[in-house]
Order: C-alpha cells, then structure tokens, then sequence
C-alpha cells in the first residue's frame, strides 16, 4: 500500500512540476502563437494592399496594432493605406504614430508632408519637407519644398 502511496505522491509531484513549467512558458507559448497569428495577419495585410483591396489592408494592419502598437512599420503601413483611401488626417494620425517611435523615420515624415499638402496644410508640409532633409539627400523632398514654396508665395 505505501508503494502505491509513494506512486500516487510522486505522480502528484510530477504533475505539480509539470504545472509549474507550463505556467512558467506559458507567457512564451503565448506570444509565440501571438507572433505567429501576428505575422500572418501583417502577410495577409500585405497581400490585400498589393491586390490593391486597401479597405481589408486597413482593416488587417488596424488589428495588429490592437495588440502590438509598439510596431512602428506597421502604424507607417496603415497610414500608407489610409493615404491611398483618401483619408488624409487618418494617414497624418498614422505616419505621426510612426514618427513618435522613430523620429528619423524619414518615408513617415515624407508622407505626412504629402498628406498635409493634400489637406491644404502647405505650411505644415513645408516643415515636413524641411525634416526630411535635414534627416537625408532626398531629391523629391526638395522638388515638393520648392512646389509648397511657390504655393506660399502666391497666397
């Protein structure tokens, strides 16, 4: 009887322990099955905005940020989206997002430009444009610099 005790306890031990490790990974268990989920969201969100079905791309890039909004490319990516609707402050909410993660993100700070010149904005876009080169060379930052100028000049 002591020998089916002794089973018994150490069967209980066991599966104590075994609770402990899988409470203990289970924190990793989940974010990997959340990277997974996320990355194939993030795929999905891709293929959407390349098949040029930009209302599921925003709806997908708009999930993930539901629960990872630490990723920068991602907020940079929904404000591409939301720019190609035609939803100019949505994209200039985006790209700020973006931009608040990483100051010298400068393809953010170009596009929020472009999205304050679509909304009229030109004095803010001329300061987006002035961002971007100072961040780097950038040829097509310097062309719109000189557009907004003429356009503030004629006002």
């Amino acid at each position: 009887m002591r020998r089916a005790h002794a089973d018994s306890l150490f069967t209980r031990r066991t599966a104590v322990r075994a609770f402990v490790v899988i409470l203990t990974l289970l924190p990793t268990m989940l974010a990997a099955e959340m990277a997974g989920e996320l990355g194939d969201r993030l795929e999905r969100a891709y293929d959407a905005y390349r098949r040029d079905d930009l209302t599921t791309a925003d709806r997908l890039f708009t999930d993930v940020l539901a629960v990872a909004p630490h990723l920068t490319e991602v907020w940079y990516n929904r404000g591409v989206v939301r720019y190609d609707l035609g939803r100019y402050e949505d994209a200039v909410s985006d790209f700020t997002a973006a931009i608040e993660r990483d100051p010298t993100f400068a393809a953010a700070i170009f596009n929020r430009a472009n999205a304050y010149f679509r909304l009229d904005r030109f004095e803010d876009a001329y300061e987006q444009y002035r961002r971007v080169l100072d961040i780097r060379d950038d040829p097509d930052a310097e062309h719109n610099v000189r557009v907004v100028e003429q356009i503030l000049a004629s006002q």
